[in-house]
């Protein structure tokens, strides 16, 4: 059970998230139009996340300590590059999703005509849990 958690965790939060701000009115009604700051916002958040998340993946690839070495030997390297290369997914998506709102409400469009603002919340959901985990693992292996 604790791994099939550990890996889906964070996709089950996005949905669940998704799915609040889809049906909860009051969740609803604060996410019905997202401002161009606020989105920009998010696009700064994602590229951060991304940036520190391809470092950090780079670090553990390149080095020779103890640690690292132990985790190839047992397997388990890979499971936490799989789970730092999910977290760039996440993040990718969510830059994504924000670039998209905010050309579209840039240009008066209506991509998503009453509530544009569940799958903002979903993706960036998703990022957050995705990253928060594959950081927390990765500092398990640093200790």
């Amino acid at each position: 059970m604790a791994v099939w958690w550990e890996r889906y965790y964070p996709l089950i939060g996005a949905i669940i998230a998704g799915m609040c701000a889809y049906f909860v009115p009051t969740v609803k009604s604060l996410l019905t139009d997202l401002s161009p700051t606020v989105l920009s916002a998010g696009i700064s958040m994602a590229s951060i996340f991304i940036g520190f998340m391809a470092t950090m993946a780079g670090v553990i690839l390149a080095t020779s300590s103890k640690a690292v070495a132990f985790m190839k030997k047992v397997g388990k390297l890979e499971q936490l590059v799989a789970f730092i290369w999910s977290s760039i997914v996440a993040s990718f998506a969510f830059l994504i999703t924000c670039m998209i709102l905010l050309v579209t409400a840039d240009q008066g469009l209506a991509l998503v005509v009453d509530n544009q603002g569940w799958i903002w919340l979903a993706s960036g959901t998703w990022s957050i849990l995705a990253t928060g985990r594959a950081t927390y693992n990765t500092m398990i292996l640093v200790r």
